[in-house]
């Protein structure tokens, strides 16, 4: 029997001011697994992220306000994110586009590595794939 579709099993959860909750997650790409609070990105933000894609020049940036923006614990500030290893911040933004998509860090890199574009393209290649 198919289930019917239920509006709590579909909207990320908001506090009673309509704030998007963290969510703590593990980041499954790093050789010990830390744990992070992570907010997923919205729809309209999954979509800018499309337009970045296709400007290679831009994704560094992207990546670093995604980090940001969405890595609630630990909290970077714009002077420190200029010093985060590169290894941990790509952690933390295929993290973060897990949780937004549903789709498992490891598929998302393995997406990545296949793809020149990065990850850019992978959520461009995600949001486009006919089903």
């Amino acid at each position: 029997m198919v289930e019917t579709l239920s509006k709590q099993g579909t909207l990320f959860e908001r506090d009673e001011r309509g704030q998007l909750i963290p969510i703590e997650i593990i980041l499954e790409t790093l050789p010990d697994t830390p744990r992070v609070r992570l907010l997923p990105l919205t729809r309209g933000e999954v979509l800018k992220m499309r337009l970045v894609a296709k400007d290679p020049e831009k994704v560094s940036e992207q990546d670093k306000d995604i980090v940001l923006n969405k890595c609630i614990e630990p909290k970077y500030t714009t002077d420190e994110i200029e010093f985060v290893k590169p290894k941990i911040l790509t952690a933390i933004v295929l993290g973060v586009l897990s949780l937004s998509l549903d789709i498992p860090q490891q598929q998302l890199l393995n997406m990545a590595v296949r793809n020149e574009g990065g990850l850019g393209h992978v959520v461009l290649d995600e949001l486009t794939k006919k089903k």
